[in-house]
């Protein structure tokens, strides 16, 4: 495989992998956290799954973070490498610098977090095995990186808590509704 389809190959791959965690991210958070207990309660399997993700949303955040930066910072590295071969230094910097944006925030994030928000209970069960395979593997890092964001916010002042798990209006309507 020549250089060229190799960088094409790398870039390519880094984008799918930006959009299947941007759009896992969105699709957890935007459960419905209602229904997704009642999938739990009627045994489903994959809503565990996600239901404990979603519980443990740090362990994503990160995950998703972490991942997310290596594979951009990868992708663009390839990315102008490949620009600059073609083009040398003056314009492939500058195209890479837009192509590289255009793949990464399009491709990358804004079409997958937008779909996930319209499909996030389908890509949420659909995923939840993979999701929390891989969070298990990039456990490591992740609490490198958890302890050292803690420390930063402990240093600055601030406190480290878990995010309060509270109900929306619509979620206590839906609640009174399935108590009647």
């Amino acid at each position: 495989m020549d250089s060229g389809l190799l960088s094409i190959f790398i870039i390519t791959i880094c984008i799918i992998f930006i959009a299947l965690l941007s759009s896992s991210e969105v699709a957890f958070i935007s459960l419905n956290r209602i229904r997704l207990r009642h999938l739990v309660e009627k045994g489903d399997s994959n809503a565990k799954i996600a239901q404990k993700i979603r519980d443990e949303h740090d362990k994503l955040f990160s995950a998703v973070i972490l991942s997310g930066n290596l594979c951009t910072v990868l992708a663009t590295s390839v990315g102008t490498a490949f620009a600059i071969s073609i083009l040398g230094e003056d314009y492939g910097i500058i195209v890479a610098t837009i192509a590289m944006t255009v793949l990464t925030v399009v491709f990358g994030e804004l079409a997958p977090k937008t779909f996930a928000v319209t499909n996030a209970e389908k890509i949420s069960l659909a995923i939840a095995r993979p999701i929390e395979i891989y969070i298990k593997l990039i456990s490591p890092l992740v609490f490198v990186f958890n302890k050292a964001s803690n420390f930063i916010i402990q240093l600055f002042g601030g406190e480290v808590q878990p995010a309060p798990q509270l109900l929306t209006e619509e979620e206590m309507k839906a609640m009174i509704k399935i108590g009647e």
